[in-house]
């Protein structure tokens, strides 16, 4: 049975493997056939009855269990005895009762389409790429039952995806780009390159630029020099693009096929975007304007440098367009931060 990156050759692996009343205890299991030098089985757990993706391996040395990801709906671990064994070592995930299948699927069908990405690559290399995925989607699905990010948090995602869009523009070599997108890693920037940092802000408001600055650390460039903030500028318009078109531009900049391409769509899990629902995101967005100021000692910020004794913390709204520090490009943002 070939896999064909959909959900459905999954699905009827598992109905196949459904009616084992005589198995009591173990694994049944169906080889899928992948371009990969690892190994795929579809599997069902027993006496639970559980889905499951076992891999094998024949020359990675794969972690003790307890040094594996802890699973959120599903459980990584490692066979002490995977199925006709011979040598081969044996990974296995498994859905928990408690946890959807329909995210289950999402989760097995997007990480066989990662590794058979990297179909070249060694064992070892397609265990890390496995073990990496699988973090990725346990932060994922930590954001909430429905895979879509709030409002608020997709707008935020296009206007980090614009930025680095401008920086792959700009002429900083992909790898490096994706390297310094912090954002969904919940850094306390959302870009660092060479010495310094980026924070980028997002509004779809026309008439002002309201920004809320979460810490008194934030824009605080005694503790990141030099640190920029960027603007980003969104209109609701029909005409715009959409959060998985916004995606799309960036594959197509950094090569779809790139090991670059990889550590981008990790990145995007962590950030809360799933490629398997994002045609739900259906708000269009033209990208009026990115402004890009210095945040230096003339710059107007709460800091622990200026705020009373005794205040700990602080969490503060601005308006990016009373601000009259003069707006610098993107070429000069890099060449300050030794970005290129």
């Amino acid at each position: 049975m070939a896999l064909q990156n959909e959900a459905g050759d999954f699905s009827t692996a598992w109905r196949a493997l459904a009616d084992c009343s005589d198995v009591k205890d173990g694994w049944r299991t169906i080889p899928i056939a992948t371009r990969l030098s690892c190994r795929v089985l579809a599997a069902r757990h027993f006496p639970g009855n559980e889905e499951a993706v076992i891999l094998g391996f024949s020359s990675a040395k794969i972690p003790s269990t307890e040094h594996l990801p802890e699973g959120r709906g599903f459980l990584v671990f490692k066979l002490d005895e995977g199925p006709n064994a011979n040598g081969w070592d044996w990974l296995a995930l498994l859905r928990q009762p408690a946890g959807s299948l329909e995210i289950f699927t999402m989760v097995a069908v997007d990480i066989i389409s990662t590794l058979e990405s990297s179909e070249d690559a060694g064992n070892d290399r397609l265990l890390g790429i496995f073990i990496a995925r699988i973090r990725a989607w346990q932060n994922f699905m930590q954001r909430g039952k429905d895979g879509l990010l709030s409002p608020e948090a997709e707008i935020g995602l296009h206007g980090e995806l614009i930025v680095l869009s401008l920086l792959l523009r700009a002429g900083i070599i992909a790898q490096k780009a994706i390297d310094a997108w912090h954002g969904p890693r919940d850094g306390l920037h959302d870009f660092y390159i060479g010495t310094g940092a980026i924070e980028v802000k997002t509004t779809t408001s026309q008439n002002s630029f309201p920004t809320v600055i979460s810490s008194l650390d934030q824009i605080d460039n005694h503790l990141v020099t030099p640190l920029y903030l960027a603007g980003v500028r969104l209109r609701v318009d029909e005409s715009g693009k959409n959060l998985r078109e916004r995606v799309e531009d960036i594959r197509v900049l950094i090569g779809r096929d790139s090991p670059s391409a990889e550590s981008f769509d990790i990145l995007l899990l962590h950030a809360g975007y799933s490629h398997s629902v994002s045609k739900r995101y259906t708000r269009r967005f033209i990208h009026s304007k990115t402004m890009i100021l210095e945040v230096d000692e003339d710059f107007p910020k709460l800091s622990r440098r200026n705020i009373p004794m005794g205040i700990l913390e602080a969490r503060y709204q601005m308006d990016l367009d009373r601000i009259s520090a003069e707006s610098v490009s993107i070429e000069d943002v890099l060449h300050s931060l030794e970005g290129l």
